[in-house]
């Protein structure tokens, strides 16, 4: 049984799909958790722009505890003009068909102002989403109306030109809740500079760790053309933010292309569990296409478990250890944990005092019996 693909993946395919685009390109997968301190400063540039210069004062620091679900991430704690681009190996998107998928999940935090939190991609990984002499971007941003409502923007730049911005419309959000923000890009035109790139942002709860739908209700899909500085090879992911552009935090820097095999954005961890009971274990899989799921306990299959959340049986101790498969037509991804079963402290104590009450009562009639018996002896009738 194949799993429905999330509402996060749907968006960019039928992008491309409504535009007849072909999603058939190489690539590479790149997801950046926050889960290991230094993955912040070790894989981007960080630019607060001013008058085209780098100036510092950051408003992203990374945090043990700022990202989803209490997870390490990236807090937004000040409201200085700060990009993070992403400074590794960057992504070729010269060729007619080449797709690149870039998302990341930001938090609500109902402040307000003319600033903004924007996610795309840009011909440089030594600068931000500024409009700088030699920095081509394409990008959407949303800029927050009210502390519900937020306008979203598509903003795209030529090398040596101005930046150019659409206003596509207004959709919801609530303070405190994670949002996926999704930028799919296809090249239709090789190095003519002919794109289409759309957009999607899918609420994922107060946790961060709970898919829902897309609180976009209009169409975000756009085409531009002759941007041969924007279709080059390679191109860098970039999130840019602001605290009273209404977000304090990020995690989850996920890119990935048509080629790309399934990548888990919440894995599993080695679980433990008092014998007796059920264990319930959730994972979470994205990549191009439908991702099916299929689970083992001990190296076996479990029948009919094909959901991204699996509840197993009552666990004895005979279980050692817990796997997931996520796959979709490019291949498949294992993630797997450790499993101990184990007796409560409590029921083990309350063995122990069982088994020494047993032993203490036995003696004691025979101990008692044996002293009437010796005051019998020793003082008879």
């Amino acid at each position: 049984m194949r799993f429905a693909m999330p509402p996060l993946l749907r968006i960019i395919p039928m992008v491309f799909t409504a535009l007849g685009f072909s999603t058939l390109a190489p690539g590479q997968t790149l997801l950046i958790d926050f889960n290991t301190p230094g993955q912040l400063t070790g894989n981007f540039t960080l630019w607060n722009d001013s008058g085209g210069a780098n100036v510092g004062n950051y408003d992203f620091a990374e945090s043990s505890s700022a990202g989803v679900n209490g997870s390490g991430g990236v807090s937004v704690f000040q409201s200085t003009d700060t990009t993070a681009t992403y400074n590794g190996s960057g992504w070729n998107f010269s060729t007619n068909s080449a797709v690149m998928v870039v998302s990341t999940l930001i938090k609500a935090n109902g402040q307000i102002s003319a600033n903004k939190v924007q996610l795309g991609v840009l011909n440089t990984s030594a600068n931000g989403l500024n409009a700088n002499a030699g920095v081509a971007f394409e990008s959407f941003r949303f800029v927050p109306v009210t502390a519900t409502n937020w306008s979203l923007r598509e903003q795209y730049k030529p090398a040596s030109g101005s930046a150019v911005e659409t206003i596509l419309g207004t959709n919801k959000v609530v303070a405190g809740r994670w949002y996926k923000f999704v930028v799919g890009l296809t090249n239709n035109g090789g190095t003519a500079g002919n794109y289409a790139a759309g957009c999607a942002l899918y609420d994922y709860g107060t946790d961060g760790l709970t898919p829902g739908t897309n609180v976009i209700s209009f169409s975000t899909i756009r085409s531009n053309a002759g941007q041969t500085t924007i279709t080059v090879a390679p191109l860098w992911p970039a999130i840019r933010a602001y605290q009273n552009g209404g977000v304090d935090a990020w995690d989850n820097l996920l890119v990935y292309v048509p080629a790309s095999k399934p990548v888990f954005t919440l894995a599993l961890t080695n679980m433990s569990v008092a014998t007796g009971n059920p264990l319930t274990a959730k994972v979470l899989a994205e990549g191009p296409g439908t991702i099916s799921y299929a689970w083992f306990t001990n190296n076996t299959l479990v029948a009919g478990a094909t959901n991204f959340i699996y509840t197993t049986p009552a666990l004895t101790g005979g279980y050692t250890n817990l796997a997931v498969v996520a796959s979709n037509s490019n291949g498949s991804t294992t993630n797997s944990a450790s499993l101990t079963v184990s007796v409560p402290t409590l029921a083990i104590a309350r063995d122990e005092r069982r088994r020494h009450d047993r032993h203490a009562e036995w003696p004691g009639p025979q101990y008692r019996q044996r002293h009437s018996d010796c005051i019998h002896l020793l003082w008879p009738d």
